[in-house]
């Protein structure tokens, strides 16, 4: 008993009086280790695994994001075309076909509505070529796939009502006047004309395939657009090129280019470029359109059936790049909309 007061007294001659000197060995270690951890400052104490992953995914996210340009107003990305070496991709909405692994990428995109600044999701977008189709895919992250908006079906529906993907091409730089393709989630497609950065043209329709599905962390659009659908100039290096999505639930508006609130979705005063399409096949330039109007009237008092059939057509060929003449046989007045083309 001396002894261990003479042990108490030796450690309160040194300014550390405390019962722990009386405690076992295994219980003064678990002391002096929690006492350890509650000094330990809060960031550098370990994780939990929750805290964990929420940590790497923002972190991934932020690398994943494009960084914001410092100046829009002259801002105008550029993205050269790959030709395929092999077999064109399936147009299914699946994008494990090797073909896509040859394609040029980009996932700079940047949320025009509400406001200019990074997307709330992201987008990478995937494009290549052969000698006869312009090959597109579009990969529309979303972190709550099942409240993607997708309820039309019909073939050039009204998107705005939709999540959906456009993509605008100006195949001969004019910075106003463009073919307008695009998909939502469902798959269904609507193509167009634009004219001036003002007037929609819907009434036009081409010939292009076009598949989408919804995926478990997004949604994806494919897209193969003949040559022959679209006009354009061989002698041009970048062909003017946009793409716009919309998230319809955020009311958001995201860009590839033209990143300004003030032009229109559809608007082509500052388009990125799209490079390297060159040695690709348009056909030889000839359209044809044929319609065919039948009417059968029947006399049930002569027992006499009297039958009309009216045939038409449109020829168009293209002369040049930029012109087109057309020639019309018994005229159907029902595709008067496109006359102006």
């Amino acid at each position: 008993m001396k002894r261990v007061r003479g042990a108490h007294r030796r450690v309160g001659a040194a300014g550390a009086v405390s019962p722990v000197t009386l405690l076992a060995p295994a219980a003064l270690a678990a002391f002096a280790a929690a006492a350890a951890h509650a000094e330990t400052p809060p960031q550098t104490r370990p994780q939990t695994l929750a805290q964990t992953l929420a940590q790497t995914r923002a972190e991934t996210l932020a690398q994943t994001l494009p960084q914001t340009p410092s100046d829009f107003a002259t801002y105008r990305p550029r993205l050269v075309a790959q030709r395929l070496s092999g077999p064109p991709p399936t147009i299914d909405g699946d994008l494990s076909d090797p073909a896509w692994r040859e394609a040029a990428t980009t996932e700079a995109f940047y949320q025009v509505v509400p406001e200019v600044g990074p997307p709330s999701e992201k987008t990478r977008a995937y494009i290549a070529y052969d000698d006869r189709h312009l090959y597109i895919a579009l990969y529309m992250f979303d972190r709550e796939p099942s409240a993607i908006t997708r309820n039309l079906m019909e073939r050039d529906p009204p998107l705005q009502d939709d999540d959906g993907v456009r993509v605008i091409i100006d195949p001969f730089g004019t910075n106003r006047d463009g073919f307008f393709f695009a998909m939502n989630p469902n798959g269904a497609r609507n193509d167009a004309l634009i004219e001036n950065n003002n007037t929609f043209r819907d009434q036009w329709d081409t010939v292009w395939r076009g598949k989408a599905r919804v995926v478990e962390d997004g949604w994806v659009a494919e897209m193969a657009i003949p040559f022959q659908s679209m006009s354009f100039d061989r002698n041009l290096e970048n062909w003017g090129f946009q793409i716009v999505r919309t998230i319809r639930r955020k009311n958001e508006e995201i860009r590839w280019s033209n990143v300004d609130r003030a032009r229109g979705r559809i608007d082509l005063t500052n388009p990125g470029a799209l490079a390297g399409i060159t040695g690709v096949k348009s056909g030889r330039g000839v359209e044809g359109q044929i319609f065919l109007a039948a009417n059968a009237t029947r006399d049930h008092e002569l027992q006499d059936t009297a039958t009309e059939v009216d045939p038409s057509a449109n020829l168009f060929y293209r002369i040049t790049p930029s012109l087109t003449g057309s020639v019309t046989v018994n005229t159907d007045f029902a595709d008067q909309p496109l006359d102006a083309r």
